[in-house]
């Protein structure tokens, strides 16, 4: 599991796999994961490492186990400032409307 949370300490993001079939037996592994966006406002934020095996008992937990800083930049398809103010995840959305009767 990764978390990453904001440079206060709060919680932003529970990554998971429930499905990972790994039995938690010694030996050396390497694991990845793969988020395709992570769409955060800007700021400094740091990454929870927990391990733990199919029946979720704790092997191993890295707190702050890296700390990272985003940046809005114009690769972000994003106009406006993203400003900490209005929220911590930008999501955008695809908007209709449609003419109603008075």
């Amino acid at each position: 599991m990764i978390v990453i949370r904001t440079e206060d300490g709060s919680p932003l993001h529970d990554i998971r796999d429930e499905v990972c079939p790994w039995s938690g037996q010694r030996g050396r592994y390497r694991f990845a994961a793969t988020l395709d966006q992570v769409r955060i406002y800007p700021g400094t934020y740091s990454v929870d490492l927990w391990m733990g095996d199919a029946s979720t008992e704790r092997v191993d937990y890295l707190k702050n186990a890296v700390t990272f800083e985003v940046v809005q930049t114009p690769e972000s398809g994003v106009s406006r400032p993203l400003l900490r103010q209005n929220g911590l995840v930008y999501q955008p959305a695809k908007w209709d409307y449609a003419v109603t009767a008075e």
